[in-house]
């Protein structure tokens, strides 16, 4: 799952919703300008040049589908993953994620 700080009217977007073995933020637009989109979003706890704080119960209102059970225990997996790693905490439901700028996205 990619979550996506376009640089236009699009802001943020997440993509690649049914691939839950991925998750990083990516810059389509200058860093600055990005991390304040992305601040800007009803996603994002916190931002920062190392990532962004996401809040991991907003991700899977965005991404998943209800009708999907599936779904929601795959994201429930991803995030029992990303805890073992120190990247989510279950009690502020937040996941660390990492960002790729424009430059490091291939195109």
């Amino acid at each position: 799952m990619i979550i996506e700080v376009t640089g236009d009217d699009r802001g943020v977007v997440v993509r690649d919703t049914d691939d839950l073995k991925r998750l990083h933020v990516e810059y389509r637009a200058p860093a600055t300008a990005s991390q304040r989109t992305l601040t800007d979003s009803h996603l994002c706890a916190g931002v920062d040049d190392n990532g962004a704080n996401i809040y991991a119960d907003v991700l899977r209102q965005v991404a998943g589908s209800a009708s999907e059970p599936a779904w929601h225990r795959n994201f429930d997996a991803m995030l029992g993953y990303a805890e073992g790693k120190g990247w989510y905490d279950p009690q502020t439901r937040i996941i660390a994620v990492h960002v790729v700028t424009n430059a490091d996205v291939a195109h």
